[in-house]
C-alpha cells in the first residue's frame, strides 16, 4: 500500500491579519478595562495604573505595529498597512494619555 502525503504546502504567515487582530485585542481590552475594572483600578496608585495601562493598551498595539512591519514584505499589503496605521494611532494616543494623566 502506498501512503499519500497529506502535507499542505507552506503558506506564508499572515502578519497583516495578525496586526489587525492585535488592534482588535487592544480595543476589547480597552472596553473591558473601562467598564468592568474601572472601580478596582481607581484604588491603585497612579504609577500602578500607568503601568497596567501601558501593558494592556500600548504594548499590544506596539506588537501589532511590529507584526505589520514584518508583513510589508508580503504581496498583499493593504491589510498590513491598515493594521500599521490603526495600531500606531492607538499606541500613540494612549501613550500620550498615560504620560499626561495625573
Amino acid at each position: 500500500m502506498s501512503q499519500q502525503s497529506t502535507a499542505q504546502p507552506n503558506r506564508p504567515p499572515r502578519y497583516g491579519l495578525a496586526s489587525c487582530a492585535m488592534f482588535l485585542i487592544a480595543v476589547v481590552i480597552l472596553i473591558v478595562a473601562t467598564t468592568f475594572f474601572d472601580t478596582s483600578l481607581g484604588r491603585l496608585s497612579l504609577t500602578a495604573q500607568r503601568w497596567i495601562g501601558f501593558g494592556t493598551l500600548v504594548l499590544p498595539a506596539l506588537v501589532g505595529v511590529i507584526l505589520g512591519g514584518l508583513g510589508l514584505r508580503q504581496p498583499r499589503r493593504a491589510l498590513t498597512i491598515v493594521g500599521i496605521i490603526l495600531n500606531t494611532l492607538f499606541a500613540l494616543y494612549f501613550a500620550l494619555v498615560l504620560s499626561f494623566a495625573g
